[in-house]
């Protein structure tokens, strides 16, 4: 596994998710601005040839680059799969990557998505030379997290219900719908929390919204932590006010979690929440459906544990790493068989 690294986006969650005794097989690649493209593909490439590589599978735009170059280069290239984690299109800067990584993604002898919702995004490609397959998770022991030590961590009241995001603040998010919802939630469900785990460039707006809004006292931000589960634990309700989202990694891992959601219908949730058995799904940049949603499963704390076990069972069945390993594999597989 080659992880590339900036001076400018670091991803401490990836390494988290490495299993242990994988971590040796981890190699960390330096990546800054386009100078630095040639000595990353040819690191990639001496790694690929002293381990003898089947088969290339690169994650993203700056990794998807690596294997457009890769594949231009090579003069007997390995078979490539380029993974593409759904793109959007505020701010501008996003969109333009967003094309690119569209156009060169075409050049992989397979695309991968994690939803077959995505695929109409980049046709016209053959559907054979498209892959659906979700993320998944490992496991993970959540009994030693000890909630009462979280929610002192974050001066939550020991009778407050908590409703919690996890993500990045940016405008993707959608996290000024969720402030405005947080209002009325408030005044339905005076004894609410809302937690915001995450950092980014939108938070000192954020935070004056919040301060605008007479709302400042309810809700948390915590910035950047690092082990986004852990965070979960303490979640009553998992709450996502996004406006763009593949399959959302922090949602797997409420689910994993036993948690109920209320999410936006944008990219894959509704694969991941179904309304009326695990969570809620309302419109995104919609803060009346939002609170709405909310406050009745606030209100209903025997339909909150019934929809918790659902998001449980669900993972169980969909999203876990023994149920998903098989597919991953069987695409290297096909992908190797038809180089």
């Amino acid at each position: 596994v080659a992880v590339l690294t900036t001076s400018d986006v670091q991803r401490p969650s990836f390494h988290s998710r490495i299993p242990a005794h994988a971590q040796a097989a981890c190699e960390g690649i330096a990546w800054d601005k386009g100078r630095f493209l040639a000595p990353t593909v040819r690191r990639v490439a001496a790694m690929m040839e002293r381990e003898r590589a089947d088969v290339l599978h690169t994650h993203d735009n700056r990794a998807n680059i690596v294997g457009l170059v890769l594949r231009r280069w090579q003069r007997r290239p390995t078979p490539w799969i380029a993974s593409a984690h759904g793109w959007v299109d505020k701010p501008l800067k996003s969109r333009l990557i967003g094309q690119i990584d569209k156009n060169l993604i075409r050049h992989a002898d397979r695309v991968h998505f994690a939803s077959r919702l995505l695929f109409k995004q980049i046709r016209p490609l053959p559907e054979g030379r498209l892959a659906a397959i979700p993320y998944f998770l490992e496991h993970q022991d959540a009994s030693e997290y000890s909630r009462d030590a979280l929610r002192a961590q974050w001066h939550i009241p020991d009778d407050h219900c908590v409703l919690g995001m996890v993500g990045r603040l940016s405008i993707e998010k959608g996290h000024t719908y969720l402030l405005q919802a947080m209002k009325q939630i408030l005044a339905a469900c005076p004894r609410t929390t809302l937690l915001i785990v995450g950092d980014g460039p939108l938070k000192p707006s954020l935070e004056a919204q919040a301060r605008e809004l007479g709302i400042e006292g309810d809700v948390v931000f915590a910035g950047f932590y690092r082990d986004a589960v852990e965070a979960c634990s303490i979640f009553d309700i998992f709450i996502s006010s996004s406006l763009h989202e593949t399959i959302s990694m922090v949602q797997l891992e409420a689910l994993h979690l036993g948690k109920p959601v209320v999410a936006t219908t944008v990219g894959a949730n509704s694969e991941v929440i179904e309304t009326g058995t695990n969570g809620l799904l309302v419109p995104s940049a919609n803060s009346d459906a939002l609170a709405r949603a909310a406050v009745e499963l606030l209100r209903d704390p025997v339909r909150r544990a019934q929809y918790g076990a659902a998001s449980r069972k669900l993972f169980d069945q969909r999203f876990q790493a023994s149920v998903l390993t098989p597919q991953y594999l069987r695409l290297y597989e096909e992908a190797i068989a038809q180089s």
